[in-house]
């Protein structure tokens, strides 16, 4: 167990599908009730800036200060047919 001076820092990486986004944003939030705790949520560069669109992270951060969020490249140029294909599968919903 962490010595009582320390604080332990997650690293949420959830498997880059919506479901999975929010469930992971429901665990973080769960996470801060039960005590102080540093956490990054990663997400790739395509779903960090739906995550942004789509959700209100500003006032999540305003109120977790311990709550970092970043983004890795997806390594996808925009012309990629695989990019096309996430976008669509994502206006499915």
């Amino acid at each position: 167990m962490a010595d009582r001076g320390s604080v332990s820092h997650v690293l949420i990486f959830p498997f880059p599908t919506q479901g999975h986004i929010n469930c992971m944003l429901n665990l973080v939030q769960l996470l801060f009730l039960d005590g102080d705790l540093y956490a990054t949520f990663l997400n790739s560069e395509q779903n960090d800036l739906r995550l942004r669109r789509c959700t209100d992270l500003h006032t999540l951060r305003s109120s977790r200060k311990n709550l970092r969020f970043r983004a890795i490249t997806d390594e996808l140029p925009d012309d990629h047919p695989g990019r096309r294909m996430i976008s669509r599968s994502y206006m499915l919903r």
